[in-house]
């Protein structure tokens, strides 16, 4: 492939996966489904199957590093597939982040949805002190596993030797300031609400970068039409139930990750003009990242529409570097 380009499928991504040779892969970096039934869309009633994950490391090379995000909730099922597979898993980098609410059943709601008012008001002073009891916590962290298919060299360095993976890239991934500092498993949004609650203000000593404005998963989507997002919830303010809905856009993809952070990670674990794979592509933002950061692409996506905004988003990134015509979308038995 030539430097910054792109292929993208649009298909079932196993069978797509089959017809990729051996070890053509120097990363791969995925926010697959989490199997939490995320804002009640089907696509995320599973976490990745264990064949997925098998296929994924044949395609890699020997020593390339694998990233996968996942929530709290079934992180614990999902490296255990990763490592199934055949995959090492070598560690866990936490995105935290302040924004977001809990999808809780709060006990008050939910006794007025199943008790009438003679019951409850008959128990009310028994019942009172359960009021602003739920179910769940507030999400405030995504867990992405960091995993490496084994070296098939004696070393390390042979093995970069050979293949060109092997090694994390620590000296470009650095943390810029007085002094520059590791990458570390740690990720925060550099929000105000999240500063205001460390008596270290230092935490900025770690790389920090916020979730992806509207700005950034529309760009380049001006010819599409406005959509609602996919899903609903309902979450509770100030102490009553309320129901948000959001404005349309043409990317109505309920998960798009900010592409400052899809960049850092993608440079942590790809080698240099490295060819970089997503099997649960999304919007796109992975291949938007490997664009901007000059390594090459490849983008698997079930659905169709959120495949022509993938193309779109890079196309658009690749306009601005004004990179000639080498990117292409294939629909595979849509």
């Amino acid at each position: 492939m030539e430097k910054n380009s792109f292929n993208l499928f649009c298909g079932d991504n196993l069978k797509i996966l089959r017809k990729f040779d051996e070890n053509s892969f120097d990363s791969i970096v995925t926010d697959p489904p989490y199997g939490i039934s995320f804002m009640k869309n089907k696509w995320d009633y599973d976490l990745p199957p264990l064949k997925v994950f098998k296929e994924c490391l044949r395609t890699i090379k020997p020593g390339g590093h694998m990233l996968v995000a996942c929530g709290t909730k079934t992180q614990h099922r999902m490296a255990v597939r990763i490592e199934d597979a055949g995959f090492e898993i070598r560690d866990i980098i936490a995105y935290v982040y302040s924004s977001g609410h809990p999808n809780s059943k709060h006990f008050d709601i939910e006794l007025k949805n199943q008790y009438d008012e003679e019951y409850i008001e008959e128990n009310y002073s028994r019942l009172k002190k359960y009021f602003g009891y739920g179910t769940r916590l507030k999400p405030a962290m995504e867990l992405w596993t960091l995993a490496k298919k084994p070296c098939s060299e004696r070393t390390n360095v042979a093995n970069v030797i050979k293949y060109g993976t092997g090694l994390l890239n620590i000296q470009d991934s650095k943390i810029k300031g007085e002094i520059e500092r590791f990458p570390a498993n740690f990720i925060h949004d550099g929000s105000n609400e999240f500063m205001d609650q460390l008596e270290d203000q230092s935490v900025s000593r770690f790389f920090y970068c916020s979730k992806a404005s509207k700005n950034e998963r529309n760009k380049g989507l001006n010819h599409f039409s406005k959509k609602e997002k996919t899903g609903s919830y309902e979450f509770r303010i100030n102490g009553s139930l309320d129901g948000k809905k959001t404005l349309p856009e043409a990317n109505n993809h309920p998960t798009v990750k900010p592409i400052k952070l899809m960049r850092y990670l993608c440079k942590l674990v790809t080698p240099q003009n490295g060819l970089i794979l997503d099997p649960y592509m999304g919007s796109g933002s992975t291949g938007v990242a490997a664009i901007i950061e000059n390594f090459n692409f490849v983008g698997i996506e079930i659905d169709k529409y959120y495949c022509e905004i993938a193309e779109a988003r890079i196309e658009c990134e690749r306009n601005e570097k004004l990179i000639g015509e080498t990117g292409r979308l294939f629909y595979e038995n849509v």
